[in-house]
């Protein structure tokens, strides 16, 4: 949506008093939905529009912690990484470790990306690095 912040207000106003409104925003993510992928939002950029709006926030949290934000990092990398037959520009020692540390990183990405994941599930670690997505539940008052 081209405005997400103009469209709060109006599920303010539609929703019934003690209605709960349930929304999750991307941060740390690959451009998606194209050409529609408009805005990300900090904790602090999403909390302000939903209590502006009169909503009171109930919770607002990582989706995910570090690790799966880390996790999905190495999904997409293992996914996009040069390929064996991508020039480099470098020649040399420089250019064959370059080459070497990509074919290892391209076999062992998606490997990385399952044990860190895993490793996100409980507890999740949410109190430093940065999150991929947020949560947010917020309340519309009696």
């Amino acid at each position: 949506m081209p405005d997400p912040v103009a469209a709060v207000p109006e599920l303010h106003r539609v929703l019934e008093p003690g209605g709960r409104l349930f929304c999750t925003v991307s941060l740390f993510f690959a451009e998606h939905q194209q050409p529609y992928d408009f805005h990300r939002f900090t904790q602090f950029g999403l909390r302000r529009p939903v209590e502006d709006a009169g909503f009171e926030i109930v919770r607002l949290t990582w989706l995910e912690g570090y690790l799966g934000t880390v996790s999905y990092q190495f999904s997409y990398m293992g996914q996009h990484l040069p390929g064996p037959r991508t020039s480099l520009h470098v020649g040399g020692w420089r250019g064959l470790r370059g080459r070497a540390l990509l074919a290892v990183l391209r076999t062992a990405a998606p490997w990385v990306a399952r044990e860190l994941a895993v490793l996100d599930a409980a507890p999740r670690p949410t109190d430093t690095g940065m999150p991929k997505d947020y949560v947010v539940v917020a309340r519309k008052p009696e």
